[in-house]
């Protein structure tokens, strides 16, 4: 497997701009911290810093962002650059706390990720509360848009379309926030079931398929 950096004519670890897989999120957060250290200015070093806070403070999604998290603590601690590339040098460098912050958690991270999803029953009663409620406030905005159909107030109309908008982009997503959860009991799968079966998409069935066969062997309740 390459390398994901590579040593250049002084010995200096130059890194990748982005490690592929890195969440939208995170890599916006890691070129604002490039943008910091590559301006000018007197506030450069404030700037560097709060953006290394923001990264070091951003919640992973995947393997990639960990990893990317811990490459920019490498940098912080001895904050090189080669051209237009970060770079950084740690065997004499001086390990600064928020440095070590970022190595730190973004490893504390790697290990929870590795470990496989949280199962436990408050992260699924959260996920399907909330898809309930947007459930609900969807369906309510629904109704209102459809009674004002075919009335004179065109701006009302307008704002209440808008809204119902809204509500749907986020009924869609706690909707896949909660078939991504795994449930905690049995018989809340059937929940999952009825959600795949209005939806027939692959990935709501493949979901409820990985709840299945963690029952099959033992995990979550069946009560």
């Amino acid at each position: 497997m390459e390398p994901i950096y590579r040593i250049n004519d002084r010995g200096d670890y130059v890194l990748p701009r982005v490690i592929a897989g890195t969440s939208p999120a995170l890599a916006a957060l890691i070129e604002g911290y490039r943008e910091a250290f590559f301006g000018t200015g007197d506030d450069c070093a404030d700037r560097q810093d709060s953006a290394a806070m923001q990264v070091k403070d951003f919640a992973p999604s995947n393997l990639a962002d960990i990893a990317a998290k811990i490459l920019i603590g490498l940098h912080y601690a001895d904050p090189l650059c080669d051209g237009d590339q970060l770079a950084t040098f740690t065997e004499d460098a001086p390990c600064t706390r928020l440095a070590l912050e970022i190595i730190l958690t973004g490893l504390g991270e790697l290990s929870n990720l590795a470990a496989g999803p949280p199962t436990d029953e408050s992260n699924w009663d959260r996920a399907l509360a909330d898809y309930i409620k947007a459930d609900a406030a969807d369906n309510e905005a629904i109704l209102a848009y459809s009674g004002m159909e075919g009335g004179d107030d065109k701006q009302a109309i307008d704002a209440a379309d808008a809204y119902q908008d809204v509500t749907a982009e986020r009924w869609s997503s706690a909707r896949d926030i909660m078939m991504k959860t795994p449930a905690a009991r049995l018989a809340d799968v059937t929940i999952k079931v009825d959600v795949a079966a209005a939806s027939l998409r692959n990935d709501h069935f493949n979901a409820i398929k990985a709840d299945i066969l963690r029952f099959a062997h033992g995990g979550g309740r069946h009560g």
